[in-house]
């Protein structure tokens, strides 16, 4: 449904800014923390490529590769915009269709 999309919009963008501040300031407890929850969020909705590449991330910063870890940000934020306007062109196909059966029915 509808909610459900714009629920999913909402969880990636607050888990991408945690994530991006996390980057920005180097702080690994927070970057962990982002990552999972990109992981969750993205796995939940089958966007499995930034699901893979927060695995990734997640996955170099418990294991103490900060450097390598923090460099994904670029390609995270790449990834997480294109699932966030896929995600919006669906919201918007949900809406049109919502719009045009109240019309069908008037």
């Amino acid at each position: 449904s509808a909610r459900v999309v714009q629920e999913f919009q909402t969880d990636i963008n607050r888990h991408l800014t945690a994530f991006n501040e996390a980057c920005e300031k180097g702080e690994e407890e927070m970057f962990e923390q982002a990552t999972h929850g990109l992981m969750g969020v993205s796995g939940t909705f089958g966007a499995t490529q930034l699901e893979s590449l927060s695995k990734t991330a997640n996955r170099l910063i418990r294991g103490g590769n900060f450097k390598a870890a923090f460099a994904m940000q670029a390609e995270i934020n790449r990834h997480s915009e294109e699932v966030l306007e896929n995600s919006k062109q669906r919201l918007n196909a949900m809406t049109d269709h919502t719009n045009l059966t109240e019309e069908n029915d008037a």
